[in-house]
């Protein structure tokens, strides 16, 4: 109904006459060639102005009509389809597939996995650079995370890059999702820190829900964030917890239902003003400074 009666009357389909929109030029030009040729049944996707001036999208197909009995020709039948909402979903989900894909650098990795059927379906990125010996995800994640993930994060992983939670993130209307983990590269003796991009989407082809997922190394960004906390927390001239640290870390262990046997020991320095006194605050910062480093070698580093 939206087309003009000039393209259904037309034999030849010149641009100017069907309103053909130019970004589909060649493929109609081909199509024609196709016919020319006597290609078997041709079909092509045009762009068309229809009789409201809004173009839209057409699967276009030639069939052969043939006498019954015979391998006559005694005609053509040209039918259009308009496939505009279509051809725009696949359309916005090829810009977007190749977007996220594009932002992989030398820090990061992609991943595009289908979830309804369970498979992995592109692995780019310097991040990447993994052993795929399953292109199933639920069996990659089984083989491959006990080797990157460390102990302590290994089942929560499991879990959240699981098909079914990913779905039914995106069943209740999750789109994005964003995560960071501390891994373990096997050919790596350092760990290292990744965030997790993970992008939900419905894949016009197939219907599938797939999840495009963005790996970026932070370990610098991580470690900058560890060393100020950790700043923080300590004394400035030993090296050791300042008060603020000591004492949340105290409350923190004798509220655990676990902490049965502690031991509380209190210093205290003799004569430290007399040392100020006589021999300057330099020297009783040495002073300070000496009995810090007793303590660091005669308790263990689970000591507080």
């Amino acid at each position: 109904n939206h087309l003009p009666v000039s393209y259904k009357a037309s034999y030849e389909l010149i641009d100017n006459e069907v309103g053909l929109v130019p970004d589909s030029t060649d493929n109609l030009r081909h199509f024609l060639n196709e016919i020319k040729n006597a290609v078997v049944n041709p079909q092509t996707r045009i762009h068309l102005y229809g009789t409201d001036g809004i173009p839209r999208w057409y699967d276009v197909r030639l069939t052969t009509l043939e006498t019954m009995g015979k391998s006559l020709v005694s005609g053509y039948v040209i039918s259009l389809l308009d496939i505009t909402d279509e051809h725009e979903k696949e359309l916005a989900y090829s810009r977007y597939s190749h977007a996220l894909q594009d932002k992989t650098d030398h820090k990061s990795g992609f991943f595009e996995c289908d979830l309804d059927a369970d498979f992995i379906e592109r692995i780019n990125g310097k991040l990447n650079a993994i052993p795929v010996k399953q292109t199933k995800l639920s069996m990659f994640i089984t083989s491959y995370f006990a080797e990157v993930f460390t102990s302590a994060n290994l089942e929560s992983a499991k879990s959240y890059f699981a098909s079914n939670h990913l779905l039914t993130a995106y069943k209740d209307g999750q789109r994005s999702l964003t995560s960071e983990w501390e891994i373990h590269l096997p050919t790596e003796i350092k760990h290292r820190f990744i965030r997790v991009t993970v992008q939900l989407a419905l894949d016009p082809y197939t219907e599938h829900i797939v999840a495009f997922e963005i790996i970026t190394d932070i370990t610098k960004e991580k470690e900058n964030i560890i060393d100020i906390e950790r700043q923080a927390e300590m004394d400035g001239l030993t090296g050791i917890y300042n008060r603020a640290t000591t004492e949340t870390i105290i409350k923190q262990k004798l509220a655990n239902p676990e902490s049965k046997n502690c031991l509380l020991i209190l210093l205290d320095m003799d004569n430290l003003k007399h040392v100020n006194d006589t021999y300057g605050h330099a020297q009783g910062d040495k002073a300070i400074r000496s009995i810090a480093h007793c303590l660091h070698k005669q308790f263990r580093s689970t000591d507080i």
